[in-house]
């Protein structure tokens, strides 16, 4: 019988991004987040070691097969709201899949374990170059303030159109436009580096409305005057107003980094 074996995959989404209140994700005893089973292997036990600055609300276990994805668990009662061990059981596992380990401390955070059924003589072979890890955002302006969030990612928020919000890039940082394809793509912090370095730089991205709600697809990418590279996902906007703030527009999305 075949020795299992361990090797490398694409990070689908992790816990270590730049925002303080990401929870930490670790698969235990994987080596970058992918598993090989071994010849008549089809059950898992995944192990995962998790811990929040801010009291976790829930862990949920889901199983991602092609497009579909179907809730194994979800845990929302917790003896320590900080640090949790996860250990459950994926059963009848027949073709290669992965497991999303999400953690909600108000800001969503997940990890993704990817697994791959025996075939004969497959071994798995690593992609060269470090994982993505991936995050939730928001952005967010009122009235005539400037925009919180953006200057997380080098860009500046300080102004409108009538019918746009115009979101910059800050001294130093390089703005670019990626596509849908280099989002889902694009794995690895060298490609992405590779990508944003290679692309024509852009001064300001103003795709968001400030009149309406509105869903997008929209990839951005942007190198920092850091030097930290970010794929940023734009994929909604919603439209507020009151006596007190005025217009708020909120943006929302994900970024890899």
């Amino acid at each position: 019988m075949l020795a299992a074996t361990v090797a490398a995959s694409s990070l689908f989404v992790s816990c270590n991004s730049n925002d303080s209140s990401a929870a930490n994700i670790a698969f235990d005893n994987v080596t970058n987040d992918l598993v090989q089973l071994t010849q008549g292997q089809t059950d898992y036990v995944v192990n995962a070691t998790i811990s929040s600055s801010d009291n976790m609300k829930s862990v949920t276990v889901s199983q991602e097969i092609g497009s579909l994805t179907n809730e194994v668990t979800k845990i929302t009662s917790f003896s320590d709201k900080n640090n949790y061990h996860l250990s459950q059981t994926i059963s009848n596992i027949t073709t290669d899949c992965r497991i999303i380990v999400s953690v909600d401390n108000g800001v969503t955070t997940s990890r993704a374990l990817t697994i791959k059924v025996y075939t004969d003589g497959g071994d798995v072979t690593p992609p060269v170059g470090s994982p993505l890890t991936t995050a939730s955002f928001t952005w967010e302006r009122s009235g005539t303030s400037a925009g919180t969030g953006v200057s997380d990612y080098g860009l500046s928020w300080t102004s409108n159109t009538a019918s746009n919000a115009t979101i910059t890039a800050a001294s130093g940082t390089k703005l670019v436009n990626l596509t849908t394809a280099n989002w889902t793509g694009i794995t690895t912090k060298e490609d992405l580096a590779a990508a944003i370095d290679g692309a024509a730089s852009i001064s300001q991205y103003t795709n968001v409305s400030v009149t309406s709600n509105q869903l997008y697809t929209d990839v951005l990418g942007v190198k920092t005057a850091g030097g930290v590279y970010y794929m940023i996902n734009v994929t909604k906007s919603t439209v507020t107003s009151d006596a007190i703030k005025g217009t708020t527009i909120t943006v929302t999305g994900q970024t890899k980094s």
